[in-house]
């Protein structure tokens, strides 16, 4: 999997990828990590599993929108079938974001018995991001360290579940290491 340093939003937003992903806790709390950015950017906490409130449901479960993406940088939502999304994808620079729901509880882990990051929802995440696009032809996907920050999980372990989830698929995975300066 190739590994690039950034700010995955700016680079999105840059169009160098097709869709990103971010983790997201099952009780609607987008209070730290890459959470608030992606909803400051791109209102991932307005979309509609986040405003249905804490679900243990919504464990391994996506929620997206796709967005144009203008030459100012501002994401904007579009309202299209799907088929109108595969023509439309290049030639109007869609970006699909997902929130990918792979932790039960928000917050810090506390190891080695709550680690909530949960590997078993992000590769059943994956698993129904390629259905979902698997008839679009050749995409991007830019991968944040989801999990390994403030949830304890551990970057080589999702790394292998991106390799192994997402082999012989449509889409390349591009890891995006935060540059923080």
């Amino acid at each position: 999997m190739k590994t690039i340093v950034g700010n995955i939003i700016e680079l999105a937003l840059d169009r160098e990828f097709d869709i990103i992903i971010h983790g997201c806790n099952t009780h609607s709390v987008m209070g730290s990590g890459l959470a608030p950015q992606m909803a400051r950017a791109f209102g991932c906490d307005k979309f509609p599993m986040e405003l249905q409130g804490p679900d243990v449901n919504k464990l391994g479960c996506i929620d997206g929108k796709n967005f144009t993406v203008s030459e100012l940088g501002e994401a904007f939502r579009i309202n299209n079938s799907k088929l109108d999304i595969i023509r439309m994808r290049e030639e109007y620079n869609i970006l699909t974001v997902y929130n990918f729901y792979t932790q039960f509880y928000a917050g810090r882990a506390v190891a080695p018995y709550n680690i909530p990051f949960d590997y078993d929802s992000y590769r059943v995440c994956l698993r129904k991001l390629v259905q979902a696009h698997r008839v679009e032809g050749e995409l991007t996907l830019g991968i944040p360290a989801i999990g390994c920050g403030l949830a304890g999980g551990d970057i080589l372990t999702m790394k292998t579940i991106n390799e192994v989830e997402l082999e012989g698929s449509n889409i390349t995975p591009i890891f995006v290491k935060y540059d923080k300066n």
